[in-house]
């Protein structure tokens, strides 16, 4: 067993963990990777120096994450490489992952809604609302099921 004793995270942020590794953000920024078992550093990633106020998800070996002032990034979950990085506008929200299109959906605080395609980051869409969205994403079972038909 092991004790965080790093910079403090937001009180919204779960760790993930995914293959050994745990992942959380912090408030000073930073992305930290941990040996889940023992708490062993693994990598650390300064983003855009800007809070990360919500957790992080992981498909596919890749890491993504937003900040407070608007830049999602993916990363190589093994080594912390940047995969890419889009800015999305400001985040205190998890991003969705949705592994039935390769998708990665980042709420804004600013109303923007934003889905990018995971493997290089290119945005597919995005739609702007006249309020903030604070909440993570979320699909339906029909929703999938709806564009899925489509595509058959």
């Amino acid at each position: 067993m092991w004790k965080w004793y790093e910079v403090p995270f937001a009180s919204r942020a779960q760790p993930v963990v995914a293959a050994g590794r745990l992942f959380i953000g912090g408030m000073d920024g930073v992305l930290y990777a941990r040996n889940a078992s023992t708490g062993a550093p693994l990598w650390t990633f300064s983003g855009d120096g800007s809070p990360i106020r919500h957790s992080a998800g992981v498909m596919d070996n890749t890491v993504v994450f937003s900040t407070h002032a608007g830049t999602t990034f993916a990363l190589d979950a093994a080594t912390g490489a940047v995969r890419w990085q889009r800015v999305t506008g400001p985040s205190a929200t998890a991003p969705l992952l949705d592994a039935t299109r390769g998708w990665v959906v980042v709420a804004a605080t600013d109303g923007q809604l934003t889905a990018l395609r995971l493997s290089d980051g290119t945005q597919i869409w995005q739609h702007v609302s006249d309020a903030p969205i604070l909440t993570t994403p979320t699909l339906s079972r029909d929703s999938i099921l709806k564009d899925i038909s489509k595509e058959i």
